[in-house]
């Protein structure tokens, strides 16, 4: 009875097998995204549900090129829905999700084919798959290094924030020792003045002062009418003298001979004078030159530091690798120049250039780098400059476009832009190319 009974289970099963209808095959829906696809093995003679809930159609109306449900989710693989999307799986490259209407229109969109009929189309995916992983393996390669120089930055960074602090101090005891030789230098200056002054004005009140001599001035009881004394005069009257008489309306009262040798003594002395004064005019105006780029210089390496501490290089500072350095790329008859923390410019031969903007900083994390405010556009506005950044082993600028009238635009490759996410994810991206399509095919 045992045997019997066995034998009739297995016979039942056996029926049961036959009986229940045939099960559609996840995969042998087509234009179906994979999550959705449980939604769609369903068996042949069960209602398929429409995907917003709001009805169900027979499982052998999906894809009958008619569209049943308000969604449109019965058609994944024709067109006859408008608004539907189509999934292209594309193994060996990347899935792709087109619009319905792109379905069975004689264009192969997807590169396995299936967005025609079998047949139209090669499958390119794997050729693709392949150029794809070597494009990624190189920007692989190059994303490293970036990492790798940006990390050299960084300490490039640290050192030279030690030289501003350095270099600062050594500049405000420049400045200390400049400003004092600036002031004795226009303390001598002013002396030297002060004295040319005093024998020009001495020298005007003798070319002035009336000479004595014969019955013209009898009053005149300054001459002995001993030669010898008359002779002594230009010993005795100073220059102080002569212009403290001029200036309370005296006459000096002297022989004609005596007052031109006074002059031509006092205009000896003034010539004397020219040199020391040239000379301590040059260098007090030296000491004021050298004492005002020396506080340029402070002013600039304070503003440097205190963008650091403002994240104005970035939150490890990588950026400042590149304060102090232009880079530059030809485009047609122009050369167009970028200077990080600086300005941008457009040269065309040897003229000077056009400004296309100063400085504005770092957007978006780095990802941007903007000059504004750059030389007023005929009737328009200000130019202007931003740069996309990207991970590279070295500093390139290229494809720089003016897309808008006066706006620039270019990008700029730059260990600086590197990050170790954007590598793990290129990591990861290359893994995917490199097992995931086999294993898919199996």
């Amino acid at each position: 009875m045992a045997v019997c009974s066995s034998w009739g289970t297995a016979i039942l099963l056996a029926l049961a097998t036959l009986i229940t209808p045939a099960v559609e095959a996840g995969p042998d829906v087509r234009g179906v995204t994979p999550d959705l696809l449980p939604r769609y093995s369903i068996p042949s003679d069960a209602d398929f549900e429409c995907l917003d809930g709001r009805g169900s159609v027979p499982a052998s109306r999906i894809n009958d090129e008619y569209c049943d449900c308000t969604d449109g989710s019965d058609e994944p693989g024709t067109s006859a829905c408008p608004g539907g999307s189509f999934y292209c799986a594309n193994v060996g490259f990347e899935p792709r999700t087109l619009k319905a209407a792109l379905v069975d229109d004689g264009v192969c969109d997807c590169c396995d084919g299936s967005d025609e009929p079998v047949g139209s189309c090669a499958n390119t995916c794997q050729a693709r798959g392949l150029a794809r992983k070597a494009e990624l393996a190189e920007r692989l390669h190059a994303a490293r290094a970036g990492l790798q120089r940006r990390a050299q930055y960084v300490q490039e960074a640290a050192s030279k924030l030690t030289g501003w602090k350095a270099e600062l101090a050594r500049l405000r005891d420049d400045l200390s020792r400049q400003e004092a030789e600036q002031n004795a230098a226009d303390a001598l200056r002013d002396s030297l003045q002060a004295k040319e002054d005093e024998l020009k004005a001495a020298a005007e009140a003798a070319e002035k002062a009336p000479a004595s001599g014969g019955d013209t001035n009898k009053e005149d009881q300054g001459s002995t009418g001993t030669p010898d004394a008359d002779q002594a005069a230009p010993e005795a009257i100073s220059a102080d003298e002569v212009v403290a008489a001029d200036q309370v309306h005296e006459h000096v009262l002297l022989p004609e001979e005596v007052r031109i040798e006074v002059l031509a003594q006092l205009k000896a002395d003034l010539d004397a004078a020219k040199s020391p004064l040239s000379h301590a005019r040059t260098a007090a105006s030296a000491a004021a030159t050298a004492a005002r780029e020396t506080k340029k210089a402070i002013a600039e390496l304070e503003t440097k530091l205190e963008n650091t501490g403002k994240g104005a290089y970035g939150e490890d500072s990588a950026w400042a690798a590149l304060d102090g350095r232009c880079f530059s790329a030809q485009v047609d008859k122009y050369t167009y120049e970028l200077c990080p923390f600086g300005a941008a410019k457009q040269v065309e031969g040897s003229g000077g250039g056009t400004n296309l903007g100063r400085w504005e900083g770092l957007l978006d994390d780095g990802a941007r780098l903007a000059f504004q405010r750059g030389q007023q556009c005929w009737n328009g506005p200000a130019r202007s400059l931003q740069a996309t950044t990207l991970c590279g082993p070295t500093e390139r600028l290229f494809d720089v476009s003016e897309p808008s009238r006066c706006e620039y635009a270019a990008r700029f490759e730059t260990p600086a832009a590197c990050r170790a996410a954007d590598v793990a994810a290129l990591e990861r991206e290359l893994a995917r190319y490199g097992g995931a399509p086999v294993h898919e095919e199996l």
